[in-house]
């Protein structure tokens, strides 16, 4: 019992009652799960190598999406019921995240990432592996990356799908690909 706290039951009532909330607490974790979706961005000034490789399964087909807080929000419709923020990063060995935030936290080991995360809750999902929410991309995309290593038919590829869809956004080639002045 926290001190302070006086109480009529004895350890082991004490030990039972603590058993029996954490079981509650792991069912409405599951339950949280089940109607939590998340849809997640890096944020960063410059482009990253590292987010180039953990995030493209053939790093020379990838493209990354520019955006911007506001531009998020409004491409979702300023849909209040979806919230978008950065990822706090905690060693869990020293800090709880309450039961109501978990979503916002991830382990230190994971502080490269610099997430964002726009998240939306449905309490009527079950099983469900995606939600569909409609996202305006004109107004979601300022600009389109390609992967570093992409070859000119990729670059081709992505514009035609652009043209397809109508979305009038510039490609440009990654940083990455210039040299750097020595």
């Amino acid at each position: 019992m926290p001190d302070g706290v006086k109480s009529t039951k004895n350890e082991k009532e004490i030990l039972n009652d603590a058993k029996r909330l954490l079981g509650q607490l792991d069912n409405i974790g599951s339950y949280q799960l089940q109607e939590t979706f998340i849809n997640c961005w890096h944020e960063n000034e410059h482009e990253s190598e590292a987010m180039w490789k953990l995030y493209t399964s053939t790093l020379d087909q990838g493209i990354a999406i520019k955006t911007s807080y506001k531009k998020l929000y409004t491409s979702l419709g300023r849909n209040p019921s979806i919230h978008i923020g950065r990822i706090n990063y905690i060693d869990f060995q020293n800090n709880f995240a309450g039961i109501n935030d978990s979503f916002w936290f991830k382990r230190k080991s994971f502080e490269h990432e610099k997430e964002v995360r726009a998240i939306f809750q449905d309490r009527e999902a079950k099983n469900e592996f995606g939600k569909l929410i409609p996202v305006d991309l004109n107004i979601l995309i300022d600009k389109i990356y390609i992967s570093p290593t992409s070859q000119t038919w990729f670059k081709d590829i992505v514009e035609d799908i652009l043209s397809r869809y109508n979305i009038k956004k510039k490609i440009a080639e990654s940083s990455m690909k210039e040299k750097p002045f020595h």
